[in-house]
């Protein structure tokens, strides 16, 4: 007896020496290697850009976070030299001088960089809104169009794309207000404690919660860039 064939003819398959109907949808379910065009090659740019901005961001924090501090250091050398009443102890002219024109320029670069941050987060509301136009539309096909799922990958309805995406910007968006004012005030606080306050939260972006890796991902995950 010879061995079990297997072969693909059209939209036929032929397996056992008996054709079986295939149907247009499970002949065009993307793979790993597949060249994706339409929706899902849409939808797969949308989650490896997400990816970029998040890591663009990082990278920024850990930036910003080294001039918040020597800011925060800047500051705090002009406090104790009000406070210091030994004049041999007090910073020479010149040495306030080279303080308040390095915290000048420590500032400055502060504001540029949180400009760039602003300039990542409206990428980020681009890739969202991107996201959800493609699960609208979709919809609209799989509602129009016999033998379209709503499952564009692996497990996940298109809408779950822009849903993770609007959890993650919401984050985000949360958190530039916090480095705005940490730019506006940094360099105008003379308080020990409120100095280290504002840069650990520099640090830590509270607002951009630890599930923010998992749902990225996830997202990562199911359209295979994992």
């Amino acid at each position: 007896m010879s061995a079990p064939t297997s072969s693909l003819h059209g939209n036929v398959l032929k397996e056992n020496n008996q054709f079986i109907a295939v149907t247009d949808n499970e002949c065009k379910t993307p793979s790993k290697t597949a060249n994706l065009t339409g929706l899902p090659r849409r939808v797969k740019d949308c989650c490896a850009d997400w990816y970029n901005y998040v890591q663009k961001w990082e990278e920024a924090n850990i930036s910003g976070a080294t001039l918040v501090k020597n800011i925060a250091n800047c500051r705090l050398k002009l406090a104790f030299d009000k406070q210091e009443e030994q004049t041999s102890k007090k910073l020479s002219e010149d040495d306030k001088d080279s303080v308040l024109a390095e915290m000048q320029t420590d500032c400055e670069e502060l504001e540029t960089l949180y400009q760039s941050m602003a300039k990542i987060l409206a990428k980020m509301e681009t890739i969202t809104s991107n996201l959800q136009a493609c699960a609208t539309l979709h919809l609209y096909q799989s509602h129009s169009t016999d033998g379209v799922t709503d499952v564009l990958f692996q497990t996940w309805p298109t809408a779950m794309f822009g849903e993770t995406s609007s959890t993650l910007l919401l984050m985000y968006q949360h958190e530039l207000p916090v480095k705005q004012a940490i730019l506006h005030q940094v360099a105008h606080l003379e308080n020990r404690e409120l100095l280290m306050l504002y840069v650990a939260a520099w640090v830590h972006q509270a607002y951009i919660e630890p599930r923010s890796k998992a749902l990225l991902e996830a997202m990562l995950a199911e359209v295979q860039l994992r």
